[in-house]
């Protein structure tokens, strides 16, 4: 959502807080069966858009793996320096 003035954006960010204190703005928590939460958004530059196609679970298995690999050098090491010793 743009705004036109700072006005509406201050409004916007103050509307969880003036919903959630006042039982006359009740009807106004939701939106088509959703309650309504506003957040301001990032700004575009702190977003890496070439990592957005990965998902949660990409990002899962590819720290499961990372983790078993660190597992198996780990045990590897205690091998050899076991046998050194």
């Amino acid at each position: 959502m743009t705004f036109e003035n700072e006005e509406g954006l201050n409004r916007c960010l103050n509307y969880n807080e003036t919903v959630q204190g006042d039982e006359e703005f009740a009807n106004f928590k939701t939106l088509l069966g959703e309650e309504l939460n506003i957040e301001e958004a990032s700004e575009p530059t702190d977003i890496i858009w070439e990592n957005r196609h990965f998902t949660t679970l990409t990002r899962f298995n590819r720290t499961l793996i990372v983790v078993g690999i660190v597992f198996l050098l780990l045990c590897a090491s205690f091998v050899v320096i076991f046998s050194c010793s």
